[in-house]
């Protein structure tokens, strides 16, 4: 599953990357404590977008 950071991760990813991740490991662990979201397109417009500005 491919997420976006929210918060750095030890050994995962830093905030505002983009990773592939394993299912379980995204909806169990990153997804459920906030720290990362589905990169969904709409999520990748809105990263794409902030940080542009």
């Amino acid at each position: 599953m491919k997420v976006i950071f929210l918060q750095d991760v030890r050994g995962k990813g830093k905030r505002g990357d983009i990773k592939e991740v394993p299912d379980g490991y995204a909806q169990n662990f990153l997804i459920k404590q906030g720290k990362a979201k589905a990169a969904t397109p709409t999520a990748m417009s809105q990263l794409k977008r902030s940080t542009k500005s």
